[in-house]
Formats: structure tokens, sequence, C-alpha cells
């Protein structure tokens, strides 16, 4: 939303896997974001414009969400895996 929001590019690696494995997130943001928060399944906290985490050991079977939320003076972008 507003103008010159960030781009975010969020993939995560592997899309599926089983009980007790990990994911690892990829990240990349443009357009100089001001701050970057993770939210969600991902723990909360601040993430810089880009890079690379794995998640803890996944516990349960079900649909697991990451999200990075980016803003500008002037914009704000979320992307969620």
């Amino acid at each position: 939303t507003g103008t010159n929001a960030p781009e975010i590019t969020l993939t995560a690696d592997p899309a599926s896997t089983t009980v007790g494995s990990t994911i690892t997130l990829n990240w990349k943001v443009t357009k100089n974001p001001s701050s970057c928060t993770s939210s969600d399944d991902w723990a909360a906290g601040n993430k810089a414009s880009s890079g690379t985490e794995k998640t803890q050991a996944l516990t349960k079977i079900q649909t697991y969400l990451f999200t990075l939320t980016c803003k500008t003076a002037t914009g704000t972008s979320f992307s969620t895996v």
C-alpha cells in the first residue's frame, strides 16, 4: 500500500516437508525499506532487507505461514509463504 512500497521476494525451501524437519526461508527486499519485521509462524522480530534463515523444527502436521512486512517512508508491503 502507499507509494514506493517495498518489493518483497520471500521463498521457503522446501515448500512441503515432514514433521521434525526445518525449512529455509530466503528473502530479498528492494526499494530501500526502512524496516522489515517477521510474523506468524516465523518468530517475530526485525529482519535485514535480505537474508536466509532456517526455521525451528516443525512440530505438527499443518500449514505454516511465514510473513515478512517491510516499510519505506511512504509505503508498506508484505509477503507470506
